[in-house]
């Protein structure tokens, strides 16, 4: 299984757990990984996480697609976790 590192600023960290429903998925790894990021309140501070692939797309499909014109910041970060999929598939 292929892994890769999610590099996310603050803003856009909160956005996408704002918009990720988190809770269908306690007890895993995913929400190990994410739940402890809204415990962090570093505005300025990047973010970093090691994702599986699977994990990747679990992500990409909860969000879906995203118009930048409606949330610049969720379509910053789903971009970020397309380009990494598609970076450790190559």
């Amino acid at each position: 299984m292929q892994r890769g590192v999610l590099q996310l600023t603050n803003e856009e960290t909160r956005e996408l757990l704002n918009n990720l429903p988190l809770q269908n998925y306690k007890g895993t790894p995913l929400f190990n990984k994410l739940s402890c990021l809204l415990e962090d309140s570093n505005s300025t501070k990047q973010y970093q996480v090691l994702l599986s692939e699977d994990e990747m797309e679990i992500i990409a499909d909860e969000i879906g697609f995203v118009p930048q014109e409606s949330n610049p910041l969720l379509f910053s970060a789903i971009q970020k976790v397309n380009q990494l999929i598609a970076s450790v598939r190559n």
